[in-house]
């Protein structure tokens, strides 16, 4: 889809973790948005996802796409890549989600992640 019209981007790394298997847990549950800890939590392969968006985002863009960012080419596989977890960029906020999720205390960890996710400027919500 094109609309002639530049929206303008920002590319920030995104911390999120993936639980395991949760008993009652489908796609079919919603996505829930914590606001006051900037967190998500939505299904994810039969457990839950937790996301934390950072409101004053840690700077972590590895070496490999500094240089990259260079050359003004970002490959189609860039859309895939995984950097090294950082719990410094979920933290408190992380921690708060088990509170909000109580199930989450019970279950363990299948993986963290971390990775390119795309953005407004100022991290707030684009509406059109």
């Amino acid at each position: 889809f094109r609309s002639g019209e530049c929206i303008p981007l920002g590319y920030a790394p995104h911390q999120y973790t993936i639980f395991e298997r949760i008993d009652g847990v489908s796609n079919q549950l919603p996505v829930v948005r914590e606001f006051s800890h900037h967190l998500y939590c939505k299904p994810e392969v039969g457990g839950l996802m937790i996301g934390v968006f950072e409101p004053q985002p840690i700077p972590h863009v590895p070496d490999f796409v500094k240089e990259r960012q260079l050359s003004n080419y970002v490959p189609r596989s860039a859309s895939n890549e995984v950097f090294e977890e950082s719990m410094d960029k979920a933290g408190a906020d992380f921690e708060a989600a088990l509170d909000c999720f109580p199930v989450l205390q019970q279950s363990g960890i299948r993986q963290w992640l971390h990775g390119p996710d795309t953005h407004s400027p100022d991290h707030g919500f684009m509406l059109g």
